[in-house]
């Protein structure tokens, strides 16, 4: 029997996300919101720090609504 489990959508980001990833976490049932939240923080926590400075961030983030 398979399973009725969705596949969760693919984030691009979630510090800078896009009107679609935005659209698409929106379009999801709060429990599976809450488990993708809980899995990107538990990511964050155990990711290495990264040296990146404020205009490393900027620049990234002007990109990528550029994008959008």
């Amino acid at each position: 029997m398979k399973s009725s489990k969705r596949k969760a959508p693919q984030i691009s980001s979630f510090s800078a996300p896009s009107k679609a990833d935005i659209a698409a976490f929106e379009a999801l049932p709060d429990e599976e919101k809450r488990r993708i939240l809980e899995a990107e923080i538990e990511s964050g926590l155990r990711g290495a720090p990264r040296k990146v400075t404020a205009e490393d961030i900027i620049v990234a983030v002007d990109a990528r609504l550029a994008d959008a």
